[in-house]
């Protein structure tokens, strides 16, 4: 309810009782009179502080509601970035076609310590597999504790719904140091998946690094954008 409603009628008792309280004791003045100015007065001024202590109100609202609002948009932001998380509960299948019944195909496991299994097939038939043996193999990818780095096996890095991975052979001899005859830590030859996680999959770009001889130099190239990997789930019972 609004100061202002009520505060007009609060005015005129308190000063209608106040003018009485100074101007009561002069004969002089009418009573009727006296009363009269008590509750104008009361009126007019109980109205304007009312009016005053509303758009306080009105403006502190407005100041809150914003902060409010932005509270609920971020926290929902929040929400929508981590609620598709991975899920390793099966595994990741994107395909495409480089020609005429030439598909390629692309298989991803993810596991809770942060490594990820790639494969690149020419075939791919999941009847060939028991649902025993893809739970074998989530089995043995959640029990690695370290890895060795190879092209079909690395790290994962996951910030919000954005992720990425770089697969290398550390046996390349670009991808070794010939001094200290140890792998760079951040290699030249490379594949490196990039994207989102998004409902039901994942959202990647590829991108290789390559030595061209022709070149004598390293060169970068995108040959995948935004393909489309699905989510296939493997009953774990």
């Amino acid at each position: 309810m609004k100061a202002v409603n009520y505060s007009w009628w609060i005015g005129a008792i308190i000063s209608t009782i106040l003018t009485f309280a100074f101007l009561g004791s002069d004969s002089s003045l009418d009573v009727g009179m006296i009363f009269f100015v008590g509750i104008v007065n009361g009126v007019f001024w109980g109205y304007i502080i009312g009016l005053i202590i509303d758009k306080v109100n009105e403006s502190s609202s407005n100041q809150e509601n914003p902060s409010t609002k932005n509270n609920i948009g971020d926290s929902s932001a929040r929400n929508s970035l981590y609620k598709y998380d991975l899920r390793r509960d099966g595994y990741y299948l994107a395909s495409i076609n480089k020609g005429v019944d030439n598909p390629i195909y692309y298989v991803m496991f993810f596991t809770s310590k942060g490594f990820v299994g790639y494969q690149e097939l020419d075939e791919f038939d999941d009847s060939e597999l028991t649902n025993e043996d893809y739970q074998q193999i989530i089995a043995e990818g959640e029990a690695l504790d370290e890895i060795e780095i190879s092209n079909n096996l690395t790290k994962y890095k996951k910030r919000g719904a954005d992720i990425f991975m770089k697969f290398y052979n550390p046996e390349e001899y670009s991808n070794i140091d010939p001094i200290e005859k140890v792998p760079y830590e951040e290699p030249n030859v490379y594949n490196k998946w990039s994207g989102q996680v998004i409902p039901g999959g994942l959202l990647l770009d590829l991108e290789t690094s390559t030595f061209n001889y022709s070149l004598k130099n390293y060169s970068k190239e995108k040959p995948i954008k935004n393909l489309k990997f699905k989510f296939v789930p493997i009953s774990m019972n």
